[in-house]
């Protein structure tokens, strides 16, 4: 999937980790001669399922250009499309100089100017006036929904709609409201101060 930890999160974006929760089995003694009773088994603790938006994707695609242009040794802007990664190589330009065609390598970051805006995450994008071209492992996130490959072959292509070009999963609001929610069991809560206990007055 994709590598943009190394770049992005050295700034402020929020990392935090998720608690593995383990399943411990009883083990039945089976050495002496004398039969002993096995000590009971303890039921199996189901785990947490993995969420579907991790916090540091979630935190990234929240990011602004202007975010995403200060972590990023280079940016450009096509049209409607707006893009800061490890790499930006203008392939074609108008009479005024104005980048037409761009391609993008490396921890990629994409803003879509629509109605409502988009961002998008992957490693490699070639952007034209008339759309974006995004591989290896994309995600898009529009109005708290989010797209998602499953597969490092699937492709985005997004104009003024998104056409996905391999296996990919569409990601409700609510399932991103879970990764919030989950990301606040790793973090520590202070212990409520107690209160004095009454002297008895004399």
């Amino acid at each position: 999937m994709m590598c943009f930890l190394p770049s992005f999160l050295k700034s402020s974006v929020t990392m935090r980790a998720w608690a593995v929760l383990g399943v411990t089995g009883a083990l039945a003694s089976c050495g002496s001669p004398k039969e002993e009773a096995s000590p009971s088994e303890e039921p199996a603790i189901a785990a947490a399922p993995a969420p579907k938006v991790s916090m540091a994707e979630w935190s990234l695609l929240e990011m602004s250009f202007d975010e995403a242009k200060a972590l990023s040794p280079q940016h450009a802007e096509v049209g409607q499309y707006r893009v800061a990664g490890d790499s930006v190589e203008v392939l074609k330009k108008d009479d005024e100089g104005k980048a037409l065609k761009v391609k993008a390598k490396g921890h990629v970051f994409v803003e879509i100017n629509l109605p409502d805006r988009a961002t998008a995450l992957c490693d490699e994008a070639t952007i034209s006036i008339d759309e974006a071209m995004l591989y290896g492992g994309p995600i898009m996130m529009q109005s708290s929904r989010v797209a998602k490959s499953s597969s490092e072959s699937t492709a985005f292509r997004i104009t003024d709609h998104l056409r996905v070009q391999g296996r990919f999963e569409m990601i409700k609001p609510e399932d991103l409201m879970q990764t919030i929610l989950a990301s606040t069991d790793a973090m520590p809560i202070a212990a409520p101060a107690e209160a004095p206990k009454p002297t008895a007055s004399r």
